[in-house]
């Protein structure tokens, strides 16, 4: 069995995992039968293909052939299925694991916080890293920093550093990727103390920070308008034998440039270009600050460089060449490096960002409001949604370029109800919250058109997710409720929506014309349709239980088990007035 391991692993680790199948099913030909190692191997190769579901059958294939899955088995499996973000599969696996006898280690307790962190459920990630403490399964760097960079993505970074002194006072020693990302995240949230605090007490402690740590601490800096500072530390960083990388001048260039120090920043360039450390991402932060700064001609330059020496901008390069163009008033080649942009790469591809510096161009010429809405129907055909800027930029040429002055209401209705067509429903939500702030109200068949599409099979997830952190769709019938006076009866459909019970929404808008008590119509599905609701929420169900692990993970679960349960250049155009 050794050579058809050896073999299998080989072609799997080529990705030729068709060949590596022909291969494991001639082996009982040869009269030998294949061990767990093989088994877990194709799994392995199976996996990391995205082919899970044939992996899990050969799961099942290997126990009726007599073949006891080890926990390393397990372990491909639920680490494909956590990155795949099938949750409730991945929990059943580990019910599977305590029936086979198989314990959960690191490697099994790594991948389900991973999983739980994709998904956001990140107090949950915390609650099984105490639970893995518990049952005397050490966490290692890789299940902390899974854990930290999850609550930094989320805005959580002060809750990350608290977990950072539970893990030293487990006598866990923080890595450097740690500090950097609590770092970096501290100074996005605003909180410069806290950071500065917290790479003090990392210095105090022993820890000799790296280049990673200095280029987060320089990139925070720069973002909290200190780029001074900033440069101090690199001299620091310099000292102590570390040299800087593209990334820390990179941080380093935008923070002079963002503090109107443009001289400094073109020196640093220099300095970084002597020590051949330019990269794409570099130039593009010279280009841009260039181009903020009115140095149209420089940034060309910069520019036609980066092109010869065969570095490909990327959609922030591109729109930052094309902002520099139209504020020079250079509107014409601005267009020709946009359709140069449609020609590009996927990460080239005009963004919102492109579309609206574009759109702010033609809205500012009287004269070429009917490019800006040829312009606007190339967006929605090329799957870009229009957002709040998008909207503020033509609603004001609306108002101030056109012989009859328009509100807007009729041209951003039409938008939505476009949008809605074309299922892109976060598109229309956006549109419709820009509206209402506005005291634009929808039509009322437009609001009919909403509710439709979100009482479809499978839409009603849209706009009951995430319902705490103010889901557009949500907000929108919420405020059209109080903007409508009837604040009562749209909560209901609000809810009545978002429950998916979409017979009720029949009877509440009939009531509103018959004036039928409201009470009523809540019931209407209490009784006969108690069946049907059952169905149609099924996969809500699903959904709901994706993320429970069970308590039963560690060593002595088996008693408590319970079998199955288990988004740069964008903030520089923010406002639509800075075009």
């Amino acid at each position: 069995m050794l050579t058809f391991n050896l073999v299998i692993k080989a072609m799997c680790k080529l990705g030729l995992v068709d060949r590596a199948i022909q291969v494991f099913r001639e082996i009982p030909l040869r009269y030998c039968a294949p061990d767990v190692f093989t088994y877990s191997t194709l799994m392995d190769g199976l996996c990391k293909e995205n082919r899970i579901d044939e992996a899990v059958s050969l799961l099942d294939e290997m126990q009726i052939e007599g073949c006891f899955p080890s926990p390393v088995t397990f372990n491909v499996l639920i680490s494909a299925l956590c990155k795949k973000g099938d949750m409730r599969r991945a929990a059943k696996l580990v019910n599977n694991m305590f029936l086979k006898g198989c314990l959960p280690n690191e490697v099994t307790y790594n991948a389900l916080i991973h999983g739980l962190c994709l998904k956001g459920k990140l107090d949950k990630a915390v609650s099984l890293l105490d639970r893995m403490v518990m049952n005397k399964c050490m966490p290692n760097d890789v299940t902390y920093g899974t854990i930290i960079n999850g609550l930094v993505k989320h805005g959580r970074a002060v809750d990350g550093a608290n977990l950072l002194v539970s893990l030293e006072e487990r006598g866990h020693r923080a890595n450097e990727y740690i500090y950097s990302a609590l770092v970096s995240g501290l100074f996005k949230e605003g909180k410069y103390d806290e950071a500065m605090g917290l790479w003090k007490d990392m210095v105090g402690k022993g820890h000799k920070p790296n280049v990673v740590v200095y280029s987060a601490l320089v990139d925070g800096l720069c973002r909290e308008g200190k780029p001074d500072k900033a440069k101090e530390f690199v001299s620091e960083m310099v000292k102590n034998g570390l040299n800087p990388n593209s990334c820390t001048y990179s941080s380093l260039m935008r923070g002079f440039f963002n503090a109107g120090e443009s001289h400094k920043a073109i020196l640093l360039w220099k300095e970084l270009a002597v020590n051949n450390l330019e990269n794409e991402y570099c130039y593009s932060v010279l280009i841009h600050g260039l181009c903020e700064d009115g140095k149209l001609k420089e940034a060309l330059m910069m520019w036609k460089q980066m092109l010869g020496k065969g570095y490909k901008p990327d959609a922030v390069t591109y729109s930052s060449m094309i902002h520099g163009l139209c504020t020079a008033g250079l509107v014409e080649q601005g267009i020709y490096l946009f359709n140069e942009m449609l020609c590009q790469e996927p990460e080239s591809q005009p963004d919102v960002v492109s579309y609206n510096i574009l759109l702010n161009a033609f809205c500012k010429k009287g004269s070429s409001i009917s490019r800006a809405v040829d312009l606007l129907n190339c967006m929605l055909d090329r799957g870009c949604d229009p957002d709040v800027v998008t909207c503020d930029i033509l609603l004001r040429a609306l108002r101030e370029k056109l012989d009859s002055p328009q509100d807007g209401r009729e041209f951003l209705d039409e938008l939505v109800v476009r949008l809605l067509k074309r299922e892109r429903i976060a598109g229309a939500s956006t549109i419709i919250d820009v509206m209402l702030r506005k005291f634009l109200s929808p039509k009322t068949s437009t609001w009919t058109r909403v509710i439709h599409k979100l009482c479809k099979p499978g839409k009603t997830g849209i706009a009951g997710s995430e319902p705490n952190h103010g889901n557009p769709i949500r907000l929108s019938l919420v405020s059209y409720s109080k903007a409508a006076g009837k604040s009562r009866k749209t909560n209901v459909l609000d809810e009545e929506c978002l429950d998916g019970n979409f017979k009720s929404i029949e009877a509440l808008r009939e009531s509103s014309h018959r004036r039928v008590p409201v009470s009523h119509v809540i019931q209407v599905n209490d009784d006969d349709d108690d069946d049907d609701d059952d169905d149609s929420n099924d996969d809500d169900d699903d959904d709901e239980n994706m993320d429970d692990i069970p308590d039963s993970i560690g060593k002595d679960g088996l008693s408590k088990m319970k079998v199955g349960s288990l988004k740069s250049v964008s903030n520089s155009y923010s406002n639509s007035e800075d075009l």
